[in-house]
């Protein structure tokens, strides 16, 4: 769909997109603010990076199920975010 997308024209977000797109740059300023975060990467590209995460999956899933002979669906789904949570999350918090 986003690539679609990008065929049409230039992007131009909805309003909602950009509130929800401020409120989760300030959620992770106060994050970084408050030593729970990295603060040498930048809130909004620790937002691209966790949608960039999420986009891919739904792009790869069924080639990531038939490489490992696992049936697609909710279960595959939570094993993929459960993996990826724990490897994004170590890398943008503070150690």
């Amino acid at each position: 769909m986003f690539a679609l997308e990008s065929f049409e024209g230039e992007y131009k977000p909805s309003e909602t997109e950009q509130e929800l797109q401020g409120k989760g740059i300030a959620f992770i300023h106060d994050l970084q603010n408050n030593n729970v975060l990295r603060k040498d990467i930048d809130a909004d590209m620790i937002l691209a990076l966790f949608s960039a995460l999420t986009e891919h999956w739904f792009i790869s899933r069924d080639r990531v199920a038939k490489l490992n002979n696992a049936r697609t669906g909710d279960a595959l789904d939570a094993r993929y975010f459960e993996a990826v949570s724990k490897v994004f999350t170590a890398g943008i918090q503070i150690q």
